[in-house]
């Protein structure tokens, strides 16, 4: 059965830093997974509160857990830190504030093998305080050709939806001291993958908080979210040309926040030519639509409307 293959272990990597309120959940969900033939690498980030403790009592009570502490340096070292550490032949992410279905594994691993993929995604759900939405990260289920996957890659970055071959990860680095590293680093491993297969079931929970990273507007994360969309429209605008146009469209709305939040800063000159150009948006509210709009003729005063409106 794959399930005692010695060739068929996933390695799961999950960044922990500051969040007992969840853990037990998160990892409840790994230790229960149908597929058996796993380990999972806890990257403790220099966690100050509960975590850690988590961690070590479900290490006594299960031995597939590796626990490896280091100082605060962000989700990308914890990442990287975790590949390298990883025993299997298959890498997959889970964030320690989300939780997954106990056919997690099983359904990701069985699919890669059937079809040889290199890479699989699949959908998950957005669970709020008061709702759960299921979301696709691909219109077509199946085999996808290299464009119809960095397609998905502009919309759906996230590592926890998907099952990489290990080995496609050598010479590719999540980056130091960024944000987004998801956006900054899936294309190029979508670029090095030779199948790519999308199983349209929902297996991942991701957790959405208003404070994550991904939610608070400041410069910081502003910076990193443009820098990393805009080197990846600059690849696709090179060898995906027909992609790019989705990505440009993308990258025109993070330019607007750019320009609010990093004047005179190292992209400010390709934000501001991407934000007064003629591209079109597209799949975003009225209301934002609108108060890009105004931007145009009210420039300080809609700056400080949405800073006070996301801050």
């Amino acid at each position: 059965m794959i399930n005692n293959d010695k060739n068929s272990l996933i390695s799961i990597i999950i960044p922990v830093y500051n969040t007992e309120k969840s853990l037990k959940l998160c990892l409840t969900s790994l230790v229960n997974q149908i597929f058996s033939n796993i380990e999972i690498i806890i990257v403790n980030d220099g966690s100050t509160d509960g975590s850690l403790k988590i961690c070590k009592e479900f290490q006594k009570k299960d031995d597939r857990i590796l626990i490896i502490n280091q100082n605060n340096q962000g989700r990308s070292v914890a990442r990287n830190v975790g590949i390298s550490n990883a025993s299997g032949q298959y890498i997959m992410f889970v964030d320690s504030d989300d939780y997954v279905s106990n056919e997690y594994c099983m359904k990701a691993i069985e699919t890669l093998l059937k079809y040889n993929a290199d890479i699989v995604l699949f959908d998950y759900y957005i669970k709020k305080s008061d709702s759960i939405i299921e979301k696709n990260t691909c219109a077509k289920n199946g085999i996808l050709n290299k464009e119809e996957a960095m397609d998905t890659v502009i919309d759906a970055s996230f590592l926890p939806m998907k099952i990489f071959k290990k080995k496609i990860f050598n010479n590719v680095k999540f980056p130091i001291k960024k944000n987004y590293e998801d956006v900054f680093t899936t294309y190029q491993l979508v670029e090095k993958a030779k199948r790519i297969y999308h199983l349209e079931i929902p297996l991942y929970y991701y957790v959405q908080h208003n404070n994550s990273v991904t939610h608070i507007k400041n410069p910081r994360n502003v910076s990193d979210y443009f820098e990393a969309s805009f080197r990846r429209f600059k690849f696709l605008q090179r060898y995906y040309p027909h992609v790019a146009v989705h990505a440009q469209s993308n990258l025109k709305i993070i330019s607007f926040f750019y320009l609010i939040y990093n004047k005179n800063d190292q992209f400010y000159t390709e934000a501001e030519n991407i934000f007064y150009s003629r591209i079109k948006t597209q799949n975003i509210s009225k209301k934002l639509q609108m108060t890009m709009w105004l931007y145009h003729y009210m420039p300080n005063l809609i700056g400080i409307i949405v800073k006070k409106y996301f801050n």
